[in-house]
C-alpha cells in the first residue's frame, strides 16, 4: 500500500548532519529563498506550503501527495529500494537528478499536467522498460533518460519543443 502524507506536529528536530538534508539546505541557501521545510508523517521533507517535495529516503513505493507541483532536485537520489512512484495530477515539474541511480525503479506513470523533465532526471534507472510522456510536456532535460538500459519504448508527443543533448545516451 502506498503512503500518503500530512504535516506532523512532531517537535522532532531534523538531523542536519544527514547528507540529504545538507543537500537541501545547500540548494536553498544558493537560491537565496528562505528555507521552511517540514517532515511529513511519511518521513519525506516538504516545503512549508506543501507544494515542493524535497527528499525521500529508502522507500520501495512512494505516493507523492496531491498539491505537490515540483519535485526538487535529487529528491529520490540514490533511493536504491524504490520500485514504484505515483504522481499527483498537480505535479508540473520533475527537477534535475530526481531519480538518479534508482536502479530498481520499474513503474513510473507521469501525470497529465507535467510540463518539464529535468536534467538527468531518470539517469541510471536500469529497470524502466517503457515511458509514456504526456502531451503537456514541453521540455526534456539533458541526459534525462541516459543509461536507462532496459528502456525499449518511449513516446515523445508533438508538443515537446526541447529535447536536450544525450537524453537517451547509453540506452538500448
Amino acid at each position: 500500500m502506498e503512503k500518503q502524507t500530512k504535516k506532523t506536529n512532531s517537535s522532532e528536530p531534523l538531523d542536519l548532519s544527514d547528507a540529504h538534508i545538507h543537500d537541501v539546505l545547500k540548494q536553498r541557501k544558493a537560491s537565496g529563498e528562505p528555507l521552511v521545510i517540514y517532515k511529513g508523517d511519511d518521513g519525506a521533507l516538504y516545503s512549508d506550503n506543501g507544494q515542493s517535495l524535497w527528499r525521500v529516503v529508502d522507500e520501495k513505493r512512494f505516493k507523492v501527495p496531491e498539491g505537490v507541483t515540483v519535485i526538487c532536485d535529487r529528491a529520490f537520489y540514490k533511493c536504491h529500494p524504490l520500485r514504484r512512484v505515483t504522481f499527483p495530477i498537480s505535479l508540473k515539474v520533475i527537477g534535475n537528478e530526481v531519480f538518479w541511480h534508482c536502479k530498481k525503479l520499474q513503474s513510473v506513470d507521469l501525470p497529465p499536467n507535467l510540463v518539464a523533465i529535468g536534467e538527468f532526471a531518470f539517469n541510471y534507472c536500469w529497470d524502466i522498460e517503457s515511458m509514456y510522456i504526456p502531451s503537456s510536456v514541453k521540455e526534456i532535460g539533458r541526459s534525462a533518460f541516459s543509461f536507462c538500459m532496459s528502456l525499449t519504448w518511449i513516446n515523445i508527443p508533438e508538443g515537446v519543443t526541447v529535447i536536450r543533448e544525450s537524453t537517451f545516451y547509453g540506452c538500448i
